[in-house]
């Protein structure tokens, strides 16, 4: 009888609040007992732990649970390896025939590897210093940045090879471990000193570059929109500078044996797609009228069982013709009629203008924490209220940065701070899986500070992570992107044939990502999973055991073949 009075005996839960500040409520059934949840942990970099540390890399200590390698091999990486620093060399004492090799026949052999891992950006260019560096305190190791960052992809177009989720299911939490120095002297030119405004950013996701071959699509009228010599808006401070410690001298013969480059034009992928076209297109299927398709390469029933297709997918690749253009009607034995000697030549006649913001939108998120300590985003999206009079590129009315950032002094200069940020996707449908096609879903961020609630945005598009508008072999490592310590340099070292020259053009995401983090990161944590109040906390405090040792090289190298 007790039992039952009290069970009748509830009080309701009643409160007021005001709506000038945050405040954090948690009602939920279970023990809020404290502990650390690592069951939906996709990556981990802890620079305490040896496993972590390679000699020229940093790698997760965890796997994620989706993760997948067919033992992939990346043949055209030296495309855009040598833009951000994958793919080091010295420009002052490569030949020509050297980097031709370095450009054209690298590989990237992932070794089956499904471990995340990261890269310290370097500037081939030698215009910028990119200083990053282990140091030590109170027996504990973290990474000093003072101009440099670390960089990695996550997945491929084209390949099965993929380390990180790019789709945010329910909801995901990025924790972060960092200390900002104002104290920290950098030295000579930093991408900071480059775009003043970016300084600060710690953490970047998306594509790390436009498509870089934009530049061979876009004819001179529409290049000017982007020519920093045309618009005015020049880079600001520094000069020129060579890291220390570079071998830069130039040997005689250098000179005297110079081998003549080959012209863009002339050069294609492996596969054979031609460097300064565009149109082309891939896409995957098993569908066998496709398949069965009568010609010498296609399959037939007993070649389907022999080689035993079946649940294969196939790679199709073609190029697109222009509005209403039908291959039926072009090929039609007239004197005035296309062959295939003369096609190529038709469609870039009748090619449309190439839309370098068809793949940012979405596509490029940054954390920035500012010099009065507040914290917050920048991230691009659709601008679907835009009109023409706002902006001479047409093709820019789609495309806007937005940033929102939390009150002064939440990020404290000089100590050890706990960041853990929600992407909290409003709603349960997972079925468009980011299709632009049907439309977006909506996402908020939520920024936490030694496991307190300090700032929570406005509604945005869900995060759209994906490849850029061109086949997979002329952007492989450029998509599917994130940065530790900084930003995206974007193609502000883009590095073509003639590796002396450096860039004129300033794109979107050079102008509005490309910056860094002065100060000390201790901690990465990515869960793919919801965490609730109690285990936000509980990580805040979280402090892991050292395990220290020498330095571990787990190799990906590039090698020409």
């Amino acid at each position: 009888m007790p039992q039952n009075i009290l069970n009748r005996n509830v009080r309701s839960i009643q409160f007021n609040c005001t709506f000038d500040e945050y405040y954090d409520f948690m009602l939920f059934k279970g023990e809020a007992d404290g502990r650390v949840n690592d069951g939906c942990l996709a990556a981990s970099i802890n620079f305490n732990k040896r496993s972590c540390i390679g000699e020229n890399r940093i790698f997760s200590s965890v796997e994620w649970d989706k993760a997948q390698n067919d033992n992939v091999i990346l043949r055209n990486i030296g495309i855009t390896g040598v833009d951000n620093g994958l793919l080091k060399f010295n420009k002052d004492t490569i030949s020509n025939q050297e980097f031709l090799n370095l450009f054209t026949r690298s590989s990237f052999d992932t070794q089956g590897n499904k471990t995340f891992f990261m890269y310290p950006i370097v500037d081939n260019t030698k215009r910028k210093t990119t200083d990053v560096s282990f140091d030590f305190e109170d027996d504990k190791r973290y990474l000093a940045l003072k101009g440099g960052f670390y960089q990695g992809f996550f997945k491929t177009e084209g390949y099965n090879y993929q380390t990180l989720p790019h789709f945010i299911e329910n909801e995901w939490n990025l924790e972060f471990v960092l200390r900002p120095r104002s104290d920290y002297q950098t030295r000579g030119r930093t991408i900071n000193d480059v775009h003043q405004e970016n300084k600060g950013i710690f953490f970047y996701i998306g594509t790390r570059a436009e498509n870089k071959f934009w530049e061979l699509y876009a004819n001179d009228e529409e290049k000017k929109y982007y020519d920093k010599t045309y618009s005015g808006d020049t880079p600001s401070g520094g000069t020129e500078c060579h890291d220390e410690g570079d071998d830069s001298w130039v040997d005689d013969h250098f000179f005297l044996e110079e081998e003549p480059m080959p012209d863009i034009s002339e050069l294609s992928t492996r596969s054979g797609y031609s460097f300064d076209k565009d149109g082309y297109y891939e896409f995957e299927s098993d569908n066998k009228h496709l398949l069965f398709n009568r010609t010498c390469d296609g399959y037939t029933v007993e070649k389907w069982e022999e080689e035993g297709a079946e649940g294969t997918k196939f790679v199709f690749s073609g190029r697109r013709v222009g509005d209403n253009e039908n291959f039926f009607l072009l090929f039609n034995r007239t004197c005035t009629g296309q062959t295939v000697d003369t096609i190529d030549k038709y469609l870039d006649d009748k090619k449309e203008y190439y839309n370098i913001y068809k793949g940012l939108a979405g596509n490029s998120f940054a954390l920035k924490i500012n010099d009065d300590g507040s914290i917050g985003y920048k991230y691009a999206i659709k601008d679907c209220d835009a009109t023409e009079s706002e902006s001479p590129d047409p093709s820019a009315l789609t495309y806007t940065v937005v940033e929102e950032y939390s009150k002064p002094n939440m990020v404290k200069d000089g100590m050890w701070n706990n960041v853990n940020v929600k992407f909290t996707i409003l709603g349960n449908d997972i079925t468009n899986k980011c299709d632009p096609k049907i439309g977006h879903r909506r996402m908020k961020i939520y920024i936490y500070v030694d496991g307190y609630l300090i700032f929570v945005s406005k509604e945005l598009p869900e995060l759209c992570l994906r490849g850029l508008d061109d086949v997979s072999e002329k952007q492989e490592a450029v998509p599917y992107n994130m940065s530790l310590g900084g930003g995206t340099q974007g193609l502000m070292d883009v590095i073509w044939l003639n590796f002396k020259d450096t860039t004129k053009y300033e794109l979107p995401i050079e102008k509005n990502f490309a910056g860094t983090f002065i100060g000390d990161i201790a901690r990465f944590n990515f869960y793919d999973c919801a965490l609730n109040l109690a285990t936000i906390r509980a990580h805040a405090q979280n402090i892991e055991p050292a395990e220290y040792g020498s330095f571990e090289e787990w190799a990906f190298d590039a090698s020409f073949d």
